[in-house]
């Protein structure tokens, strides 16, 4: 990544007000800039916004400005792309003059609508092709819902439709499907997340416009590490209730903090610098948010000496705390209830899928070779935790008090013992999160949850969360005794409800109760099968 020092950011200001923007044409040389041929770890981009809507310039005026603000990366919009269909050659030839690389393409599409889902899905297609041409990695879409996203349905339907985008581009492509966050507020933004289908979209942060929803980014770059491939760095400040772009650091943004977070998270990807308001000119406006971009990565941060290195993928998780035996449930009999609830529960999110098809973006393989490769890795699986907690996370169907209440029954059904419990394996989280999904049975459930929770300060006199493991204990066995009045039965209804969804989550859907509980081991052929080996199940 090329860097620069104060004196060269003096001198590239200085030029930017005083030289027309035809006079660069020749400033740079070498060729057309291959994304996927970039050096591993942070690299900065510039996008054309500040020139195509601020100074309303042309691309090429738009490029040749890029060039001379110091950017060896551009991205601009899905219609500037578009424009060189047919002769993509064009614009790397036009790219290649100013020694300029084209990393992604923004395409704002509105899928939510049945006409113009299809549509745009199509022209994502195209556009990923002329991406795939200009040697880029990824598409990058931003959403146009006109805020009708309000229910379960809808946002199930947004999370198909941007799958679909996300497979068919992968599919026709190789590249992925990055989606930038522009939802109204925190709520359809953590929906949104949970619905999403973590195999075909992947996010691009804009970190400011989650603080203008009161979202923390940092943690959101700790947590969905792994699925953030893309950052567009956009600063402003509020005045009078009203947003203005303003230069990179020079407003709200945290850039120091973000940049941090992103080195700790090892990202390998493209960060975007993007201004639509010029504040001095478009020439300045981008040198002076490069500058403190990169003065930012030189500087040290206080954890260096131990920092990884910024030239893998991998996100670093914390471990799995070693919890002590809880309650004396049977495992056996609860294996033997996963099997039976992967088969109950119809519609499982991709609450915790990880792909293992990812960005190949410093190799072309093909799609066999992908699958094989990923095959082997499967069958050698090793176990990793869950990413860490959202800091932002807010349950979605259960109020604060309930869901203190459903997290103490997912840990008593499965506790930690030898091997993590249901609740490292985030089997709360996924309960509300399927629980909020079914619309239909929302008054249903909350009549239930209602019932156990004042069943239990009947008996016992304080919530469930607050009970004592014995009493916790003799409340559930009460819950499936002989005894229980037909009043008290939503209760125990509520009950096998949750231990049902904990039984999925845990055993089928993270890999704390599938490789750790179960010791599955992955698609590995068996030279012979013995058939059951249980001593009692034996003569």
């Amino acid at each position: 990544m090329s860097s620069i020092n104060r004196r060269d950011f003096v001198k590239s200001t200085v030029l930017s007000s005083a030289l027309p923007l035809k006079a660069i044409a020749g400033t740079k040389s070498g060729g057309y800039r291959s994304p996927n041929q970039a050096e591993r770890g942070i690299k900065v981009a510039c996008s054309t916004a500040l020139w195509r809507y601020g100074a309303h310039a042309s691309l090429s005026e738009a490029l040749k400005g890029i060039a001379q603000a110091g950017y060896e990366w551009a991205e601009g919009s899905a219609d500037d792309l578009l424009a060189y269909e047919g002769r993509p050659e064009e614009l790397r030839a036009l790219l290649g003059g100013l020694g300029l690389g084209w990393i992604t393409a923004l395409l704002t599409a509105n899928l939510l609508d049945q006409k113009e889902g299809v549509r745009h899905i199509g022209r994502a297609v195209r556009t990923a092709r002329l991406l795939q041409a200009m040697d880029a990695d990824f598409l990058t879409l931003k959403g146009d819902w006109g805020g009708v996203l309000h229910d379960p349905q809808s946002f199930r339907l947004v999370s198909k439709r941007l799958a679909e985008a996300g497979a068919r581009v992968v599919e026709e492509t190789g590249l992925h499907c990055a989606y930038l966050f522009q939802e109204k507020d925190r709520a359809q933004v953590q929906k949104l997340i949970a619905v999403s289908d973590s195999r075909y979209v992947k996010f691009c942060l804009d970190p400011l416009s989650l603080t203008r929803l009161g979202i923390d980014p940092l943690p959101m770059v700790r947590t969905y590490g792994g699925r953030v491939i893309h950052v567009h760095l956009h600063d402003g400040v509020e005045k009078n209730g009203r947003w203005r772009d303003v230069v990179v650091g020079e407003g709200r943004l945290k850039v120091a903090d973000i940049l941090q977070s992103l080195c700790e998270a090892r990202f390998d990807g493209w960060v975007t610098v993007e201004q639509e308001a010029i504040q001095h000119s478009p020439v300045r406006d981008a040198a002076r948010s490069r500058y403190a971009v990169q003065s930012n990565l030189a500087r040290p941060g206080p954890s260096d000496a131990k920092r990884p290195s910024s030239s893998s993928k991998q996100l670093l998780m914390p471990g799995a705390r070693a919890g002590a035996s809880r309650l004396d449930f049977r495992r056996a009999a609860l294996r033997y209830f996963a099997a039976w609830g992967t088969t109950t529960l119809r519609e499982p999110a991709d609450f915790w899928i990880t792909s293992p098809f990812q960005i190949a973006q410093h190799r072309r393989t093909s799609k066999m070779t992908a699958a094989t490769q990923a095959m082997h890795r499967h069958a050698n699986h090793t176990t990793v935790p869950l990413p860490p907690r959202d800091p932002n996370f807010k349950p979605l169907f259960f109020a604060e008090d309930e869901y203190r209440d459903l997290s103490a029954l997912v840990d008593a059904i499965i506790p930690a013992s030898e091997t993590p419990g249901a609740l490292e394996a985030r089997a709360d989280e996924f309960s509300d999160l399927i629980i909020w999904s079914a619309q239909k049975e929302r008054d249903t459930v909350k009549g239930e949850v209602d019932r156990f929770r004042s069943l239990c300060l009947k008996r016992h006199g304080r919530a469930f969360s607050k009970l004592s493991l014995p009493e916790k204990d003799k409340f559930l066995t009460y819950l499936i005794g002989p005894s229980l009045s037909s009043d008290e039965r939503p209760a125990a209804r509520f009950f096998y409800r949750i231990r049902e969804l904990t039984l999925h989550a845990y055993y089928a859907g993270s890999p704390q109760g599938l490789f750790q509980a179960l010791g599955y081991t992955g698609n590995a052929y068996l030279t012979e099968f013995k058939g059951c080996t249980h001593p009692e199940h034996q003569g």
